[in-house]
């Protein structure tokens, strides 16, 4: 019989996964460490000892993108759901890993119902999101997240021996859909967000803003674009846009915005990249960068009951930031801690807060290093030993 794993992890790509990979493997080197995306699963690391664990797959998506929208919801989701779950089902039965940890709700749920079976010393379930929203949704769409994710979700929490929630509103919009306290064991926050700088952030002085993610309806990219000829020709600033065009989107957005940079004739401001998958060819690409946007014009989708990604790779970068108050909680530590500026999404109030953050950079950034001296990340091994006590 193959020999135990201390640690299978199955995490989703994010700012951290560099320092997470180190901690985890400072914790036991005898650890499996998925990462997953939007389009693959990635393995990190494996045992020596472990042969045969694919190193990356990839999620099956259609060459057409008008057919891959209008089967999304109903076979591609479900296909790619199936495919992690049947992998982490596979490595969960044969190594019989001693704690297993994710932010993944559906490899959280297929984790509640092994628990027993496999006899886990500690589960954690590191909830990230809440997707059960009142946004606009088509009938699969609203099926899959106010439906079923709930309910797997409710699973995850209620055996988990110890849950990380982004924020207290996740824990409180569960308890709103179920009518109820959701009972729970160990629970912890993480908020205010921990940040670690990244080793290829910069003190130098800088040129360009930057959006990090995917481009989606919301994300207020046509509030800024149209004001950036008259800040390249004043101070010399372009905008950076990195990230994918949503997959399963009939008309990705991205290409809407595209769209609009060639026919407005701004062609010279804006600069687009795809997903760079190399953390530190990304962190370089945007440490020229002395403002981070998130500019979300809706106020209720499901980043507004956590924390955006973007958010947490700008701090990382030392980047200050400019965002609507569409980005949750968080918005509260930006001002408390001046750590750039909270707008509404107005175009007409974009233009001096760059400005300022232009010509103060010295000081946000100073501000953002400071709030990263005092709000350092546990370590994988700190918060597994939480998860142990409250098992012994």
């Amino acid at each position: 019989m193959p020999k135990r794993v201390d640690l299978l992890l199955c995490k989703f790509i994010t700012y951290d996964q560099s320092w997470f990979t180190q901690e985890a493997l400072a914790y036991s080197d005898n650890s499996i460490l998925y990462f997953s995306d939007f389009d693959k699963i990635i393995l990190k690391h494996k045992p020596d000892h472990i042969k045969g664990l694919p190193r990356v797959i990839y999620y099956p998506t259609p060459k057409n993108q008008k057919f891959y929208s209008l089967t999304f919801p109903f076979f591609w989701a479900p296909m790619h759901i199936l495919i992690i779950s049947i992998l982490f089902l596979y490595i969960t039965l044969r190594f019989r890993p001693k704690t297993v940890w994710t932010d993944n709700t559906w490899v959280g749920g297929l984790w509640s119902i092994l628990k027993k079976l496999i006899g886990f010393d500690c589960f954690i379930y590191d909830s990230r999101d809440w997707v059960a929203t009142d946004s606009k949704k088509s009938f699969f769409s609203y099926f899959a997240n106010n439906v079923v994710w709930p309910r797997v979700d409710y699973l995850a929490t209620v055996t988990s021996d110890l849950q990380i929630n982004i924020t207290e509103r996740v824990r409180l919009m569960r308890n709103q859909f179920w009518k109820k306290e959701v009972s729970q064991n160990l629970v912890l926050y993480g908020y205010p967000l921990p940040i670690k700088i990244a080793k290829e952030a910069t003190a130098r002085h800088k040129n360009n803003i930057c959006y990090v993610g995917q481009i989606r309806e919301d994300t207020g990219l046509e509030l800024l674009i149209p004001l950036m000829p008259k800040l390249y020709e004043t101070h010399g600033i372009k905008l950076k846009i990195l990230g994918p065009a949503t997959l399963y989107h009939k008309e990705p957005h991205k290409n809407k915005i595209m769209h609009l940079v060639s026919s407005g004739g701004f062609g010279n401001y804006v600069q687009f990249y795809d997903w760079i998958d190399s953390e530190e060819e990304f962190h370089n690409t945007i440490k020229d960068c002395f403002c981070g946007i998130s500019l979300f014009t809706s106020g209720t989708s499901y980043h507004s009951m956590a924390i955006p990604g973007k958010i947490s790779v700008y701090l990382q970068m030392v980047i200050p930031l400019l965002v609507t108050h569409g980005n949750g909680d968080f918005t509260k530590v930006i001002k408390k801690y001046d750590l750039g500026y909270v707008i509404k999404p107005d175009r007409n109030e974009i233009m001096d807060p760059i400005l300022n953050l232009y010509n103060k950079q010295q000081y946000f950034s100073q501000n953002i290093r400071n709030y990263a001296e005092k709000f350092t990340q546990k370590t994988v091994t700190e918060y597994i030993n939480l998860a142990f006590k409250k098992t012994t």
